[in-house]
């Protein structure tokens, strides 16, 4: 599938809920609100292209499933470039991973990420947001696969 007539517009209909985009603010009277949460167009962009290096379409199959996965893997990619940009030069270079636990005051809140994400370089990456997991939810049952021996011989048969 070709992933470029993947658009903006299906990312912001499909994520309408999850970000804020600049275009929600339609009345020029109002002011935009200084916010670097407010995602943009070039934002979007920058994640499909982030995106594009790491989908596997052989893995996905059908082109629904995999303009799916491309969202989703875009819409992880948007929260990690994101967060590194409110960080910026501060950021070090290091990504965080998901915290195991936490407390604030009398309410704590307790979480463990799978050993097998955490382990793993490569899954644990996903694990980060929760567009990656969605992510990783579609493509890890299609990394384990069933395996078959074929009997046969190096030469052919005489």
């Amino acid at each position: 599938m070709d992933l470029s007539t993947i658009t903006v517009a299906q990312f912001k209909a499909r994520f309408y809920r999850d970000f804020t985009f600049s275009n929600q603010n339609p009345d020029p009277e109002q002011p935009v609100p200084d916010n670097s949460d407010i995602i943009q167009d070039i934002d979007i962009e920058n994640a499909f292209s982030d995106a594009g290096v790491l989908l596997n379409q052989a893995l996905l199959g059908d082109d629904n499933t995999i303009t799916n996965g491309y969202l989703y893997l875009s819409a992880h990619c948007l929260c990690l470039n994101i967060k590194a940009s409110d960080a910026g030069v501060n950021s070090g270079g290091t990504g965080a991973f998901p915290v195991a636990g936490r407390s604030v005051g009398s309410v704590s809140e307790t979480y463990q990420v799978p050993d097998a994400y955490k382990d793993d370089p490569i899954l644990a990456q996903y694990a980060q947001t929760a567009y990656g997991q969605k992510y990783l939810a579609m493509v890890l049952p299609l990394l384990r696969g069933n395996m078959a021996f074929v009997l046969g011989g190096a030469l052919p048969a005489r």
